[in-house]
């Protein structure tokens, strides 16, 4: 099962926020929410760990991230 979290996270996870930095502009409260809503549907059919950080929380980190290597 753990591997099937790490090709999850190293896949998905990854894309979802490498897409979600194209249409930042663009998505409201309520794509967000979607984006949250299957991450969660993730955690309970186990293809996440139950302790998986939130969407917002690691869109969050990679937009810090992305701004300290600009600077």
């Amino acid at each position: 099962m753990l591997s099937l979290q790490t090709v999850y996270r190293s896949v998905v996870i990854v894309k979802l926020l490498y897409a979600s930095s194209a249409w930042e502009d663009f998505a409201n409260a309520a794509n967000r929410n979607q984006i949250q809503l299957f991450v969660n549907w993730s955690k309970r059919a186990g293809y996440c760990s139950l302790d998986f950080p939130d969407f917002d929380y690691l869109y969050t980190l990679m937009r810090i991230d992305l701004f300290n290597k600009v600077l």
